[in-house]
């Protein structure tokens, strides 16, 4: 039984999340806020490669987060 008239309830998405660029697809999984705007600055500017693969994954070490914490409490947000 449709309640509204118009709509095409047998409609499927093929998907929610397809990463449409090979930038969302890299920050998708990255959790700390501030690694994923920097890690965004560099693939803008052309400079992934100076960013250490460390900060590039998806999670950090428990003693990279702390390490982190310690330069600025804003680098902990998100991990």
């Amino acid at each position: 039984m449709n309640k509204f008239a118009g709509i095409d309830y047998t409609f499927r998405p093929v998907g929610y999340w397809e990463d449409t660029t090979v930038q969302q697809a890299i920050l998708r999984g990255i959790k700390g806020t501030r690694r994923r705007q920097l890690i965004a600055n560099a693939l803008a500017e052309g400079r992934l490669e100076s960013v250490s693969d460390e900060l590039q994954s998806a999670e950090v070490s428990d003693g990279v987060r702390d390490q982190l914490g310690r330069i600025h409490p804003s680098l902990m947000g998100g991990e």
